[in-house]
């Protein structure tokens, strides 16, 4: 039995912005429980040598103000790199073609004055964007673009947690950013703090005690916690939760999910002869994108990574379409890997579930983190990280 002051389950974005948030507000050591080998969650940088492609999480944005303060924070705003511009296309039969031929400009002329008094509230995303730039441009462009934002299919994701126009920018940063080490470089920072220490073990069940939790291993150690934060995702904080916290874990249980599988290729850059491109979006197939490393320019390589429509599009199939889309050999692949994307779909219940959850937390040493909150983005896991552990460093002081 070990015994500590707080611990944090999952070390991904979400979970190590609150482990970053809950040392520097309760002055405590913070422990991250972390099953994988790599921290990170949907921040996943694969690297050779000193060059390296995202895999998950692509970019930041000026606009990301919770998580420029997290930058600050950690005293990472020198090592910011400003992405550089590319265009984005469209894939079609195998060929790049731009966003506009592939449009119906009548129908947006003829829809993109509603926008003006349209609402989000309540609608989905099919909903509120076929209505402002016509049915026409959303099934045979739009859909396939906002497919590719959120790596699941958009239709029916809640439009007011989709594309959120956010109020502030810091405008002494690069409107599109990430780090000279790739996005990982920030959880890593994170878990070089001397208050924050990371250890590799798989929590399956949270248990009530009279004072704080008890959290059962896979391993079968057990450690007593004052306080705890779960950040990881819907469904497997749900099977932590069920034996003491029925109302939360059937909520948390409710959420869906959506699987899909992403494949990092680094190659040699005089192999692909096409023209430097941001995203290229694909509107057949079994691919939804890809997405290059372009925007941060490298002399000797090129990165793509492709996201796959679901998890059932192995590495044999990935080579074949990287082979035949961006016409490289496979003696010129120089690294591939792949990763499991395992991302919530949220709902039009979104608001009410969200409300419910709070209710149920409230009154507990007990925080739930992630990116079924305020939204799929980095920001909004910063935010929500940022705001449960504001709420328990206040129990924490009052509680003494």
């Amino acid at each position: 039995m070990e015994n500590s002051k707080i611990a944090v389950v999952g070390g991904g974005i979400s979970g190590m912005a609150a482990a970053f948030y809950l040392q520097k507000l309760t002055g405590q050591s913070v422990d991250v429980f972390e099953k994988q080998q790599r921290i990170g969650g949907c921040v996943d940088t694969m690297t050779l040598e000193d060059y390296w492609l995202e895999l998950g999480a692509h970019t930041c944005y000026n606009s990301y103000t919770e998580l420029i303060s997290l930058v600050e924070g950690l005293e990472m705003g020198k090592e910011v790199l400003a992405r550089q511009k590319a265009a984005f296309r469209v894939l079609k039969n195998g060929r790049l073609k731009t966003i506009q031929s592939q449009l119906s400009f009548f129908s947006l002329f003829l829809n993109l004055p509603k926008s003006f008094l349209a609402s989000k509230k309540g609608k989905t995303v099919r909903e509120f964007y076929s209505g402002i730039i016509g049915r026409k441009n959303y099934e045979q462009l739009m859909k396939y673009m906002f497919r590719a934002v959120i790596c699941q299919e958009a239709d029916d994701f809640p439009a007011d947690f989709f594309l959120k126009r956010r109020a502030k920018k810091r405008k002494d940063y690069p409107a599109s950013f990430t780090f000279q080490g790739g996005l990982s470089s920030l959880v890593k920072r994170i878990a070089e703090l001397k208050t924050v220490n990371v250890k590799r073990e798989l929590v399956f069940a949270l248990e009530k005690q009279d004072k704080g939790f008890q959290l059962v291993t896979e391993s079968g150690d057990a450690y007593e916690d004052d306080y705890v934060v779960l950040a990881v995702p819907p469904q497997a904080a749900s099977q932590i939760l069920s034996r003491s916290f029925a109302n939360l874990s059937g909520e948390l249980a409710s959420y869906a999910q959506s699987r899909s599988k992403s494949f990092g290729v680094i190659v040699e850059k005089a192999s692909v002869l096409w023209k430097p491109t941001a995203v290229a979006v694909s509107t057949e197939g079994k691919f939804m994108s890809v997405v290059s490393r372009d925007t941060v320019n490298d002399e000797n390589f090129r990165g793509f990574t492709f996201h796959a429509k679901d998890d059932s599009v192995t590495l044999q199939e990935a080579k074949q379409f990287i082979q035949k889309t961006r016409s490289v050999p496979e003696s010129a692949i120089l690294k591939i890997e792949e990763k499991l994307q395992v991302l919530p779909k949220l709902s039009w219940k979104q608001e009410e579930l969200v409300r419910s959850i709070q209710l149920e937390l409230e009154d507990l040493d007990l925080g739930i983190v992630g990116n079924y909150f305020h939204g799929l983005s980095l920001e909004d896991c910063v935010q929500r990280a940022r705001e449960e552990s504001e709420r328990l460093a206040k129990r924490w002081q009052t509680n003494g």
